[in-house]
């Protein structure tokens, strides 16, 4: 995408490179190149929204293209027999940075020697010290505005004459290269690449390029051992992303610091699987050798095999289908593989609670509130007689068994219900619980209480005990000091008590007698 994102550069089936305009949808073909599907470069657009850049391939290896989208024009930048990937815009639009081992192609054995170069767009001389040094002394005026520190780029120039011969080395010379970020402030420009020069471990580096001093290089502390890196800029905070983790990244301190997130991920395995399917046999479709596709008929291949996807239960019914489908091609050094820790996890479904009751013969009419559920809250909306009509903004038929609104793979902290009051629609949140079986027991106990009330009128005490443990024997205790004091007798209950060793204590306490009061 742009920076406004009015308009998204892809690439698109073997050959196109298209340009997309993200209001109305219209999509256009701006290049036509050899691509290798998903295996390619990501095109990006230039500072000034003038050219696209993309990778090609001729030859099994990576040439960087620049179109122009106005004059629509596209020229071959390297046009080298090796390859170039993964290339960034400098933000101040004057060179293009990227990935390569300029000694021998990538094809077969991939970039064990890999650097990070930069390509001047134009023959661009050193800023000259006299200059600088002149400018110490014009006296200038206080500008009050507030000045931004990155480059405003209007018109972007490239010279093509000798323009690989332009080529500088950015990355040291030990050990492997690939560029993942430029950052550029002022006059000081930072760029961030994945090495193993140190120690031949992989982690983080930056080399600093700044007029009038030597290039710096420096490791990004707490990035040791960790390859692949996504680098994001937000305003002025950045941020990276390596081992499954998101990190603030401290540019000038050279380290980086966990952020801690937790969340609830969830996904549908039969969405994925379709999914895979797909770009599975796309993946084939783009790229397999042989246009006649071995003079099988590929398209009604996948029709034949699709209407199979929804039966996979996990990945290894996956893997039997999409291999059996990859083995019609009948061709070597080919398959399909695929794991997950959902392969070692037994899938499993709760229901969230609430604390609501609904009648019997009326299942989305509420009868009543559990007290101390969740949903016995003062923020909680919800009272006898409504009438749901929602779950988290879905609609509830009342043709549906009505847990099945309430039951996700694992309980979430919020729900929104919705009910219909009279007419009135009103909506109320509530902090699910995973049971209500001990809500339902406290509610006998109650109606137990209740009913020792009303019969003796008061006098007689009651007390109960879900188990003979230490917890409950504190709960008995404290129940007692406010039960006793002021009747006749006591009813101790311990039907369904399922048992303990706290009996003698309950039995001392039961067996004091009154010894002394005080005045």
């Amino acid at each position: 995408l742009n920076k406004t994102k009015s308009k998204a550069v892809y690439l698109c089936g073997w050959d196109e490179v298209k340009l997309l305009d993200t209001k109305t949808f219209e999509a256009k073909t701006i290049a036509k190149q050899e691509l290798w599907g998903f295996q390619n470069s990501t095109p990006q657009f230039s500072p000034n929204e003038q050219y696209v850049m993309f990778t090609g391939r001729r030859n099994f290896e990576e040439d960087i293209y620049v179109h122009n989208i106005k004059d629509n024009t596209t020229v071959n930048i390297t046009n080298t027999d090796i390859t170039e990937s993964a290339p960034l815009w400098s933000p101040d639009g004057k060179f293009l940075y990227f990935t390569s081992q300029r000694l021998k192609p990538s094809y077969p054995f991939g970039m064990p020697n890999a650097k990070v170069y930069r390509l001047p767009l134009e023959k661009i001389d050193e800023p000259f010290k006299m200059d600088k040094f002149n400018e110490l002394f014009v006296e200038e005026k206080k500008d009050t505005t507030k000045k931004t520190t990155l480059p405003d780029v209007k018109i972007i120039n490239i010279d093509t004459d000798g323009i690989k011969e332009r080529v500088e080395q950015v990355s040291p010379n030990i050990g492997a290269q690939f560029l993942a970020h430029v950052v550029q402030k002022n006059e000081k420009t930072t760029i961030l690449y994945q090495s193993n020069h140190g120690e031949g471990k992989g982690a983080l580096w930056k080399t600093v390029i700044e007029s009038f001093e030597q290039n710096k290089t420096e490791k990004i502390a707490g990035t040791e051992g960790a390859n692949g890196f996504d680098i994001v800029e937000v305003g002025e905070k950045m941020f990276v992303l390596f081992g499954g983790a998101i990190y603030k990244l401290n540019i000038e301190g050279n380290k980086v610091d966990a952020i801690s997130i937790s969340t609830t991920f969830r996904k549908n395995l039969s969405e994925e699987f379709a999914q895979m399917f797909a770009e599975t046999w796309s993946q084939m479709n783009e790229n397999f050798y042989d246009i006649k596709f071995r003079d099988i008929d590929w398209n009604k291949t996948k029709m034949h095999y699709q209407q199979y996807v929804s039966f996979a239960n996990n990945r290894a019914d996956l893997r039997i289908l999409l291999n059996d489908m990859l083995g019609e091609l009948n061709s070597s050094h080919q398959g399909f593989n695929t794991n997950g820790d959902d392969e070692t996890i037994v899938l499993t479904n709760r229901t969230m609670e609430t604390g609501i009751v609904f009648e019997n013969d009326e299942p989305l009419k509420i009868k009543y509130i559990l007290k101390r559920s969740a949903a016995d809250k003062k923020s909680v909306d919800i009272k006898p007689g409504d009438i749901l009509v929602k779950v988290n903004d879905e609609k509830v038929e009342v043709i549906k068994d009505r847990n099945q609104y309430f039951t996700v793979p694992s309980i979430d902290k919020e729900i929104k219900l919705t009910v219909n009051r009279n007419g009135e629609i009103v909506t109320t949140k509530i902090h699910p619980q995973t049971s209500v079986r001990n809500n339902l027991y406290d509610e006998w106990i109650d109606n137990n209480q209740k009913r020792v009330d009303e019969k003796s009128k008061g006098r007689i005490a009651y007390g109960y005990m879900k188990d003979m443990g230490q917890g409950e024997l504190e709960q008995f205790i404290i129940d007692m000091t406010k039960e006793l004091n002021k009747k006749d007798a006591l009813i101790f209950d311990i039907r369904f008590n399922t048992g303990g060793n706290v009996h003698n204590e309950v039995l001392n306490f039961l067996s004091q007698k009154r010894y002394l009061n005080w005045k």
